[in-house]
């Protein structure tokens, strides 16, 4: 007969058995599979955020090298926007400007660009004939880009 009490000899039994091979195997698996999940999303993500943080510095250098060539030039010109592109042209209008020196940037469907129209800059002052604010989303951030009536471009 043992000297050791009941409970103890039941505390040596169960940490004796331990786990078996095919229980340590399922919980790494789970573990592996949550590891590949969460990585996979942080992925993503990123992605997302610096496609959101290009056509974030697109759409603004776009908007300053329109007004610059007003300012340097003799033509008016501007930017179109659409939900996934700008376009830089030259002239008035867009719906009157000169179709052969447009210069169209797109964006992945995962960013969303919302504002005026388009955004004209007269010429030689470079003075924007139409203002407003431009937001571009993407699932997680939002940017904005604001052109006033003397022609400062602020960004948020």
């Amino acid at each position: 007969m043992s000297t050791l009490p009941k409970k103890l000899q039941t505390a040596r039994r169960t940490l004796a058995n331990g786990f078996t091979m095919i229980e340590i195997i399922i919980v790494m698996a789970l573990g592996f599979i949550l590891i590949a999940l969460g990585g996979i999303f942080l992925t993503n993500r990123t992605v997302t955020a610096q496609e959101l943080d290009r056509a974030f510095y697109a759409v603004r250098s776009e908007l300053a090298r329109a007004e610059s060539d007003t300012t340097t030039g003799t033509d008016a010109g501007g930017i179109a926007i659409f939900p996934h592109s700008v376009t830089r042209f030259q002239g008035v209008t867009y719906a009157t400007r000169v179709v052969a020196r447009d210069v169209l940037t797109q964006f992945s469907n995962s960013v969303t660009i919302t504002g005026p129209s388009e955004i004209n800059f007269t010429a030689p002052e470079g003075v924007p004939a139409t203002t407003g604010t431009i937001t571009l989303t993407d699932t997680y951030r939002t940017h904005t880009i604001t052109v006033n009536a003397a022609g400062a471009i602020s960004i948020q």
